[in-house]
């Protein structure tokens, strides 16, 4: 994984967490907008990152994006599925853990196609332990809370760590 990419799991952590927030507040109101801040921090720190990192070949790069732009369209896909469908059946309960799932499971053909996929693996199986555990709460408790923070939790660290393999101290920027 590269500094972009380190940059779009802090966005979407922050989608996470906002989602979290708004459930618990019940409502979104300008707290939702807080995880913004740790989603620009985490998108200043991949820039300087990206200063220091040598660019991935350019084939490699296009092979990537374009698997990563298939996957994250039959990710949309899918979530706008699974979420009417729940909710046409009554089960808008379980949406945030499907959706958990459907995030989970897109990172296998993007970890064939990046080269990490040892890390990418642990994000997808922890992606899925969380909405698995989420199953095991009420209906009517925190799930929805539980699987926003959560997963902000799970994509801020896999930035972070991302950006903390490739920072490179001895390097001198670009």
């Amino acid at each position: 994984m590269n500094p972009v990419g380190a940059a779009i799991l802090a966005a979407f952590g922050a989608l996470w967490c906002a989602m979290g927030l708004a459930a618990w507040r019940g409502g979104v109101d300008a707290i939702v907008v807080s995880p913004a801040i740790v989603a620009i921090a985490i998108a200043i720190a991949a820039i300087q990152v990206s200063r220091r990192t040598p660019p991935r070949d350019p084939a490699v790069n296009r092979r990537v994006q374009r698997v990563v732009g298939v996957a994250s369209a039959i990710e949309g896909i899918a979530i706008f599925i699974a979420a009417n469908v729940l909710a046409n059946i009554g089960r808008a309960d379980l949406v945030m853990p499907a959706i958990a799932v459907i995030v989970g499971l897109h990172f296998i053909p993007i970890a064939h196609a990046s080269g990490r996929p040892a890390f990418l693996y642990v994000m997808m199986a922890l992606m899925l332990a969380l909405a698995g555990a989420s199953l095991l709460l009420p209906p009517t408790s925190i799930r929805d809370e539980v699987v926003g923070f959560g997963a902000a939790l799970l994509l801020w660290g896999g930035a972070i760590i991302t950006l903390a393999r490739l920072w490179r101290p001895d390097a001198s920027p670009a």
